[in-house]
């Protein structure tokens, strides 16, 4: 925004500045609203160029109207990826639910062996 600025206030600016520089302005607009709703709502609106024909969706969106099969395939593995991940994070949470338990009986006992003592 200070190159702009800088640039505007310039005394020999062209008409081709000025446009690049309008050009330049809205796509900084563009961005900040992307981010934004990004901020706000946890997902961009795909507004700006960079998002919009760069982005995993768009990619999709291009596999869905090409070939629908291969659509239907990446879709089935990525519920499958998300369903293993899911099944590692469970099995993890169960290995530490276990593992505090013991040391939790472990602890019982130390305290019921020292209150004998």
């Amino acid at each position: 925004m200070k190159q702009i600025d800088e640039r505007m206030d310039a005394d020999n600016i062209t008409k081709d500045d000025i446009f690049s520089l309008v050009r330049l302005r809205i796509r900084n607009l563009q961005a900040f609203s992307e981010l934004r709703a990004y901020n706000d709502t946890g997902s961009f609106r795909f507004l700006h160029p960079l998002i919009a024909g760069r982005s995993e969706r768009a990619l999709l969106a291009s596999i869905l109207e090409k070939d629908p099969q291969e659509f239907l395939r990446k879709h089935r593995n990525v519920l499958d990826s998300i369903r293993q991940r899911q099944m590692c994070i469970r099995d993890s949470f169960m290995a530490v639910s276990l593992f505090l338990t013991m040391v939790g009986m472990i602890a019982g006992i130390s305290v019921l062996i020292c209150c004998l003592l």
